[in-house]
């Protein structure tokens, strides 16, 4: 390996540590498309000189890529640790720890490197081939997003950034949004190869691509301005109200703390207190985080507002964590939804019954739910999701297209800090624009949020704070084109482009001496 092969491994290495750094939060949208743009770039330019296939070079530099831009954007799983409290010494708890975020890294850098073989035998110049190329990722981050692991992906790169450009997201969902970056990282990197080819149209050419990009914008604003205008109007003639005023609850208790009966004790007290301030204020809705009552512990007489709160309830040998709805007049759930996407070796451990192990979180050896995202109340009918649920968009979407006017998130995020949990609201962002619904995340160590259907979010509760805070959530009604049509945008982009390229006669494969 030569020097220029070192220079241009670092820079690969270098792109995927900026683009993993600045995933989420993103302030600075333009970082990720110069990230990507050089991940364009590694699959045509020559940093080894062994091996000679530019296959296996391609399939190198975007695992390299994929590797680091994982390690770095995952990293909160390393706050993990400590698990020294169920029995697991502390040097072998980092060190479980640090293994998951390498193996989730691996991971990444697999899909990435399968994804830049499939780019080389493309060939990523062609603009038809960048547009499949772009459309494949994109339903690839909609495929992980329904597996079992937690996935951070090019879908919410924008946010919260670039809310703008999110926009794009009620169009096609987070896979069309992902699909888009990755189409800007691709013009930016044309646009640098253009510039070096011809040093006299630089300003030109920079300019036009800054003049597209602020058009796009200008363009997406615009249509955000009308359709929230055009929802307004709508939802005014079919609600006597506009806004209505829900208490959120946010005990902020660790996990592995809750279940005790001292806490419990305390939870049920603080119940007491949330009656008097429901009363007072006159309203008689109450939203609680992910796992905050044990229906078995439930004793709370005749409350005279409604709960809807995470929690435990068990039903024919089978625990489930669900959104829990009491209503007044009863001291029972009339109502429940439960949890569908377990986290694996946390809440669901495979045969755990043989191993007689519930795994790595204080409750786990939970069972699974249904898919159905709906919770069916008196009142109404809403979109629920629990905790890394809301990472799968199809399913809130279809709950939206079933008829819901809101969406209720629920989290608990315990023991993570800060990153996770910024993440996590930016999920929430993003499902409030595919959707068009308001959304309340309601997160057991917070912050808790309402967000509206533009993804603008307002922090009621900050985080680690145990508090009560009253928001305003307005009901909405109409529908974005992926309520309706979901990844149809996607598959046609991908079609089309596909059609167009076989048509050219231009799909061949690579040789070894292109660049």
């Amino acid at each position: 390996m030569n020097k220029q092969s070192i220079i241009s491994l670092f820079i690969i290495s270098s792109s995927g540590v900026l683009f993993g750094w600045n995933l989420v939060p993103s302030t600075t949208p333009w970082i990720s498309w110069l990230s990507i743009a050089i991940l364009w770039e590694g699959l045509t330019f020559n940093p080894f000189t062994i091996p000679e296939s530019l296959t296996i070079r391609a399939a190198l530099v975007s695992c390299l890529w994929g590797f680091i831009a994982v390690l770095v954007s995952h990293r909160w799983l390393l706050w993990l640790h400590p698990i020294g409290w169920i029995g697991i010494p502390n040097f072998l708890s980092f060190a479980i720890s640090l293994l998951l975020l390498i193996g989730l890294a691996i991971a990444g850098a697999l899909l990435v490197g399968t994804w830049g073989v499939l780019a080389v035998w493309l060939d990523p110049r062609r603009p038809f081939s960048a547009v499949i190329l772009a459309g494949i990722w994109g339903l690839a981050e909609i495929f992980l997003a329904k597996g079992p692991l937690f996935w951070i992906g090019l879908g919410i790169s924008t946010l919260p950034g670039d809310r703008i450009l999110t926009s794009f997201a009620a169009l096609g969902g987070m896979g069309t949004l992902a699909a888009m970056q990755l189409l800007i990282g691709w013009s930016f990197w044309k646009l640098v190869l253009i510039t070096q080819n011809n040093s006299k149209h630089i300003k030109s050419s920079v300019l036009l691509w800054v003049i597209l990009i602020s058009c796009l914008h200008i363009v997406l604003y615009s249509h955000t301005k009308v359709i929230s205008n055009h929802n307004i109007y709508k939802t005014s003639l079919t609600s006597t109200s506009g806004l209505e005023k829900i208490l959120v609850w946010q005990p902020s208790i660790p996990t592995r703390e809750k279940f005790g009966l001292k806490e419990q004790i305390k939870l049920l007290a603080k119940l007491k207190t949330i009656e008097f301030y429901s009363s007072t204020l006159s309203i008689p809705l109450v939203l609680a985080p992910e796992g905050t009552l044990d229906i078995n512990q439930f004793t709370h007489e005749n409350p005279t507002f409604e709960l809807l709160t995470g929690g435990f309830h068990q039903s024919r040998n089978h625990i489930y964590s669900a959104v829990l709805d009491f209503i007044p007049t009863k001291n029972q759930t009339v109502s429940w939804t439960n949890k569908r996407r377990l986290v694996p070796l946390g809440e669901w451990v495979p045969f755990r019954r043989i191993w007689q192990w519930d795994g790595l979180s204080a409750i786990g050896g939970i069972d699974q739910g249904t898919s159905p995202r709906i919770l069916n109340r008196e009142k109404e009918t809403i979109g629920i999701g629990i905790c890394y649920e809301l990472s799968d968009g199809t399913t809130l979407a279809a709950a939206t297209h079933a008829g819901i006017n809101w969406l209720m998130v629920l989290g608990n995020l315990d023991p993570y800090r800060g990153l996770l949990q910024k993440q996590f609201e930016a999920l929430a962002q993003l499902r409030a624009i595919e959707t068009g619904r308001w959304l309340v995340s309601v997160v057991n160590t917070g912050p808790s949020s309402v967000i509206n259907n533009q993804g603008a979010g307002h922090k009621i509760l900050p985080a680690f704070l145990p508090s009560l805070g009253i928001i305003e959530l307005r009901r909405t009604i109409h529908l974005t084109p992926y309520d309706i049509f979901g990844e149809w945008f996607l598959a046609v982009m991908i079609l089309g482009a596909g059609i167009i390229l076989a048509l050219s006669k231009s799909i061949q494969p690579p040789l070894d001496n292109r660049v």
